[in-house]
Formats: structure tokens, C-alpha cells, sequence
């Protein structure tokens, strides 16, 4: 059991702590779930590896619904470096899916959606 720091008095199992940037993200409201996800990331264990690489991708995702191309690959491509070492293959494919995304957008020539798409082919 761990407490969970965004719940008052609840102690959870370890990862099923709620984390409100993360409904931001499923609600379209991209630039609260930007500020909570950092919020979150701040106080995140970092031998968390897995929640880590799942919070930078959903980072990544508001980055783009916030128009950020540049600032979204580049946290998309830290999340699957870290997806990457622990075979988190659910982030994997959430990155893979972003990707798609961004290859049909009107930024798809842009290099970074391509290193993007490199890395993921590795």
C-alpha cells in the first residue's frame, strides 16, 4: 500500500494512484494537464520507470494538442527511451500511435517527426 499525494487520507495499492493530469489529457484540456503532469513529474519516484515513461507520453500528447510539435517529439522520444528499457510495450504503442498522428498532420515533413518515426522502427 502507498499513499497517494493527490488523494487525502487514501492509501492505494502502488499504481493505482490517481493522477489528475492524466484525465486532463483524456478530456482535451491540454494546458491543465501540462501543469499537472509537471506537477506530477516533480514528485514522482524516479525508479518508477514504466509511470514515467506513461506521464511523459501523455505529456507529449498535450504538447500536440497545444500546437507544440517540437517540444512534443522531443518528450515523446524520452518516454520511449524509457518505454524502451523496460518493455513497456502499452507506451510504446501510445508513442507509435502519436506518431501516426503527427505523420498525418500538416507538420508531417517536419525532421523531427521523422527521427521520431526512425526510433520507433528500431
Amino acid at each position: 500500500m502507498i499513499a497517494c499525494p493527490f488523494m487525502k487520507a487514501k492509501w492505494l495499492s502502488a499504481g493505482s494512484c490517481f493522477i489528475p493530469g492524466i484525465n486532463a489529457v483524456l478530456l482535451h484540456d491540454h494546458q491543465r494537464a501540462l501543469a499537472l503532469i509537471d506537477k506530477s513529474l516533480a514528485s514522482y519516484n524516479p525508479t518508477f520507470v514504466r509511470g514515467r515513461a506513461r506521464l511523459l507520453s501523455q505529456k507529449a500528447e498535450s504538447f500536440y494538442g497545444r500546437g507544440y510539435i517540437e517540444e512534443s517529439v522531443n518528450t515523446a522520444e524520452e518516454a520511449l527511451m524509457l518505454a524502451c528499457s523496460v518493455g513497456s510495450n502499452k507506451t510504446i504503442s501510445r508513442i507509435s500511435t502519436l506518431h501516426s498522428t503527427l505523420t498525418q498532420s500538416t507538420w508531417r515533413k517536419e525532421r523531427s517527426i521523422a527521427r521520431l518515426g526512425a526510433m520507433l522502427s528500431q
